[in-house]
Parts: C-alpha cells; sequence; structure tokens
C-alpha cells in the first residue's frame, strides 16, 4: 500500500488541521496542487493509483504524480515535524538543545546558560536522559573554556555529579531493557527448546536484574517502568497469575505517577491498560478487569491508529470478560463493536488480535446455540491464510471445533478433526499433556450415558493443572468450565 496514503491515513484530526494552516508557507505558488492531492488521498479508504489517475485525469497533481506524491510526504512530515515540537515536550526539550548549540557557537553565553538551566529543568522532569547529556557536555564545555561559571569548583563537581547521575540511570536502563529483550526472545521460543529449558535461561536473566533492586519512584519513572516490565513478562510467561497481576498492578500505579510528574507525554497508557486486563482476567479479578475495561472505551483518541488500538484491547478483552462472568447481554455489545470494527478497519485490524477475539466470539455464538455462525467464524480462521501469529489461538480454535462437532453428534466430522487437531498440536509444538488427554478422551466419547464418566475423568486430570492458561497449554476456561458442565 502508498506509503504517502498509510501516512495520511494515520493522522489525528489536530495534524491534519496543523498541515493545512501550515503548508501554504512551505509551498505558495503551487499550494493548491498539493491541497487537493491531500484532499483526494484523505478521502479514499482504500489506495487505488490506476482509479485516481483516471478519475482526477484533469487535476494538476496527475502531472508528474510519483514526484508530486513525493514532495507532499515530505510536507507532510515537516508539518508533522513542527507540531509535535508545539505539542510533546518531549520534543520541546529537544528542539531547545539545539538553540543551546546555536546558542553556544555564536558566543551568546548568557542567554546560552538561561537556557540551559530552563531546559535541564524540563529535562530531568520527562526524564529525556540522552538530551539531558548533550546539554550537560555543552555546558561543561562553556565551563571548561572559561564563558560560564567564573571558575567555580562547587559548579563543576555539581556539574560532575550530575552528568555521573545520567550515565547511572542510562547504564541501569541499558541494562534492563537488554534483560526485557532476552526474556521476550527467549520464550518466543524460536528454536523450539523444551519450555523447562527456556525458563531456567529466564530465571536466570531475572536473578541478575534483581541485583540490581527495583528502581525507587524518585530514581527514574520510565526505567522503573521497564524493569517491572521485565517481571511481568517474566511471570506472564511461566503462568504465575498471581505475581503477573501484582507487578501488572505496580506497572498501573507507576503509569500513573508518569501521567502526574509528565503531562504532554508522547506515549499513551492503552497497552499498560491491555496488559493489566489479561492479568486481572488470569487472577480472577472481575472488577477491576471491567474498570479498565471501562477506562480503555473511554479513553481519549486523537487518531484513527489510537481508535484501532483502543479497538483491538476492547474487543480483546470484552469478550473474554463478560463470556467468563456470563454477562452476554454486554458480550453481545462487544461482538458488535468487534464486527463493525473488521469492517471500518477493514486490513488495518492486527492480524494476532483478529484471531483471538474472533475465535472467542464464536464461542459467545457457540454459547447461545447459533452452532451455524460459530463453525462459519471457527472454519473462517482455520481455512483462511496459514498464519504464523496466534498459533495457540488457532489451536484453541481446533477444540472448540471439537466440541461443536460433538454436541451436534457429528460423528464424522470430530473423528477427522481430532486428526486434524493432533497435526496441528504436534507441527506447532503444542500437544503437552493436557491437550493429549483431550484428545484422547474426545476420541473415546459416542454420544451414550458412558460419556460423563469420560468428562468426568478429564475434569479430575486436568483441573489442578499449573498449565491452564499460560503459555504452555491451549485449554482455557471456557473449555475447562463446558467439561465441568458435562
Amino acid at each position: 500500500m502508498n506509503e504517502l496514503f498509510l501516512l495520511i491515513k494515520s493522522l489525528k484530526h489536530s495534524e491534519k488541521r496543523y498541515f493545512t494552516l501550515s503548508a501554504s508557507t512551505m509551498v505558495v505558488s503551487k499550494k493548491n496542487n498539493y491541497y487537493k492531492l491531500f484532499e483526494v488521498l484523505d478521502a479514499l479508504k482504500e489506495y487505488d493509483e490506476e482509479s485516481i489517475l483516471l478519475k482526477h485525469r484533469k487535476e494538476a497533481f496527475v502531472k508528474n504524480y510519483a514526484a508530486n506524491k513525493a514532495y507532499l510526504y515530505d510536507m507532510v512530515l515537516a508539518s508533522l515535524r513542527n507540531y509535535q515540537e508545539d505539542s510533546i515536550e518531549e520534543w520541546a526539550i529537544r528542539r531547545n538543545f539545539y538553540k543551546i548549540k546555536i546558542l553556544a557557537s555564536k558566543g551568546l553565553d548568557m542567554a546560552c546558560e538561561k537556557l540551559i538551566i530552563k531546559t535541564k529543568e524540563k529535562a530531568w522532569q520527562y526524564e529525556q536522559y540522552q538530551t539531558l547529556l548533550d546539554i550537560l557536555d555543552v555546558e561543561l564545555y562553556l565551563f571548561g573554556n572559561c564563558r560560564i561559571g567564573d571558575m567555580n569548583k562547587d559548579l563543576f563537581w555539581n556539574l560532575k555529579a550530575e552528568k555521573d547521575k545520567v550515565i547511572k540511570i542510562l547504564s541501569d536502563y541499558n541494562n534492563v531493557h537488554s534483560a526485557w529483550h532476552q526474556i521476550n526472545l527467549l520464550f518466543s521460543n524460536k528454536l523450539n527448546e523444551p519450555f523447562e529449558e527456556v525458563q531456567k535461561q529466564a530465571e536466570r536473566v531475572i536473578t541478575s536484574l534483581q541485583l540490581l533492586q527495583e528502581p525507587s519512584e524518585s530514581y527514574s519513572l520510565t526505567l522503573r517502568n521497564r524493569y517491572l516490565a521485565c517481571f511481568e513478562l517474566f511471570y506472564n510467561s511461566v503462568g504465575n497469575a498471581q505475581k503477573c497481576y501484582e507487578y501488572n498492578k505496580k506497572l498501573i500505579e507507576n503509569r500513573q505517577l508518569i501521567d502526574e510528574r509528565m503531562p504532554n507525554i508522547a506515549v499513551d497508557a492503552m497497552a499498560v491498560y491491555f496488559n493489566f486486563m489479561v492479568a486481572c482476567y488470569k487472577y480472577e479479578k472481575w472488577d477491576e478487569m471491567e474498570q479498565y475495561l471501562l477506562k480503555t472505551q473511554q479513553y481519549p483518541i486523537h487518531s484513527v491508529e489510537q481508535e484501532i488500538r483502543r479497538t483491538h484491547n476492547y474487543c480483546y478483552n470484552g469478550i473474554l470478560l463478560y463470556l467468563h462472568t456470563k454477562q452476554y447481554e454486554k458480550a453481545q455489545q462487544v461482538v458488535d463493536e468487534f464486527v463493525k470494527a473488521k469492517e471500518n478497519f477493514e486490513n488495518r485490524y492486527r492480524i494476532d488480535f483478529l484471531l483471538f477475539t474472533e475465535a472467542h466470539c464464536g464461542w459467545y455464538y457457540f454459547l447461545q446455540q447459533n452452532f451455524d455462525k460459530a463453525n462459519t467464524l471457527w472454519r473462517e480462521i482455520l481455512q483462511g491464510p496459514k498464519y504464523n501469529v496466534e498459533t495457540r489461538t488457532q489451536a484453541t480454535t481446533r477444540l472448540y471445533l471439537l466440541i461443536l462437532y460433538y454436541t451436534q453428534q457429528d460423528t464424522i466430522l470430530l473423528e477427522s478433526e481430532l486428526t486434524n487437531t493432533k497435526r496441528f498440536l504436534k507441527q506447532h509444538f503444542l500437544l503437552e499433556k493436557n491437550e493429549k488427554l483431550f484428545i484422547e478422551a474426545f476420541s473415546k466419547l459416542n454420544n451414550t450415558k458412558a460419556d460423563e464418566e469420560i468428562f468426568e475423568t478429564l475434569s479430575l486430570q486436568i483441573k489442578d493443572s499449573d498449565a491452564i492458561i499460560t503459555e504452555k497449554s491451549v485449554l482455557n476456561r471456557f473449555i475447562i468450565q463446558w467439561i465441568d458442565e458435562k
């Protein structure tokens, strides 16, 4: 898809208005030409170059169309840069650093020193440590060349201590960030190592992190955020629901402090809300999960990209919450919003979120005994393109289908799907103890009174498993609940 089109569609309303106001200062003689191209692309739902060239063949922008697109692309990026500098503090801090460099190069040392003091205060507030380091280098250069500070030794040691602190925080952040990536890579398990070995390697990383100690709120909120995220990721991956919830709770509290201390920050809180809701689901904290689901639904939106992420997060967690708590009217509202979102966002809906939410919308229809609708959704997931994401969701969908075929007493499809499911689980290294027990039990079912004993045995075998709803199992609460009720 065309990069200019995607850039324009990503703009929030205020950014479009800013572009409209500022573009005329960039290009005067040709502004109508570029404005028209911008408006044409903004009005489209999908990019179709052939259709654009045909429909607007009399417009000036069609001549040298490739060059006009490239120039408009640069115009939009320049407008965004200026907009970010005017509205987001991190950008304004960096802009002030360049002003400091200019003032220093012009020998305007008093003005430069005033701006250094003002900018450092903001940089500490917003924890812009790399920019702080750059500013301190300029400040120390001016001091060392007798241009500021009057060779006051106390000032020198204060500046040195300040720089040492910044370097220490940056070093700590580098170590913590590296640890987060290591844990993430280990549990992605591209090498398909045994889970026990992966867990041992991740535990060694966590142990090294513990030696750093948990950063305090006064030391660095952004460092603390990444540190806590390492433990959240680890405990989520090993299936410790309590610890995962506790660290996500800390992350939520830390994010609240970030919002209080750093207004106008560039990154929103929706990802933190999402992870907290998943942790609440796993630890059965339903009231807190609904509280943050409503916060997500009401989150202020400033761009299409934000709207898509909000919808992702709301539908993903909403269907889980309301199905588990048996609030089926609310579950229907989530399903309806998901259907509209798929249509509105089309190919922009993230495929992993789409697969997960669609699979559980199917479970909603199954519970409502709308078996045809459930079957349609699940077959779409399994008969569509071969997705290399959310393989656990695809595996769970196959278990859902086994349950559906058993419920419909379709022994032929049940037998066929048992073979397909076992093959899929093996192929993706998901055929663990619980999955083997499930498949073995379903291969014995024959829709007679004897099935009750099979289900009872299966329930006892998997009920206390610590692998349920973790990275180690594709069985989930809905499946277990259904087995218990049989």
